[in-house]
């Protein structure tokens, strides 16, 4: 983005800064807006990666924020879908202790009397 700083310290200038603090203005703000915006390069390049990673259905007509979202999605069910099957597995695996702990008590505890 190109940014103008002359121009921008003039409208300082006009506005009552002084020439000195007009300048300083203009060129922490061209400063920022170097370093934090994004350009149509930044974005040429951020596209050509996508493309890279998840090939031509970026490029789909839905754009490649619905391509994106929808493998996002795909993701998230996977992962829910491995959360459930661990949390199953662990229900399962405590009350195998729970019923072993109960089990050898029970076994200590005949045989002591």
């Amino acid at each position: 983005m190109a940014f103008d700083t002359l121009i921008y310290a003039k409208k300082l200038q006009a506005a009552g800064f002084t020439p000195q603090q007009a300048e300083a203005q203009a060129e922490g703000l061209c400063e920022v807006v170097e370093e934090n915006l994004a350009t149509k390069r930044d974005l040429k390049e951020v596209r050509e990666c996508l493309i890279g990673v998840f090939g031509s259905q970026v490029c789909a007509s839905e754009g490649p924020a619905g391509s994106l979202r929808r493998e996002l999605n795909e993701i998230e069910g996977r992962l829910i879908t491995k959360m459930d099957q661990v949390t199953r597995d662990i229900v399962v695996y405590g009350g195998g202790v729970i019923v072993s702990v109960f089990t050898a008590y029970g076994v200590m505890f005949a045989v002591s009397h």
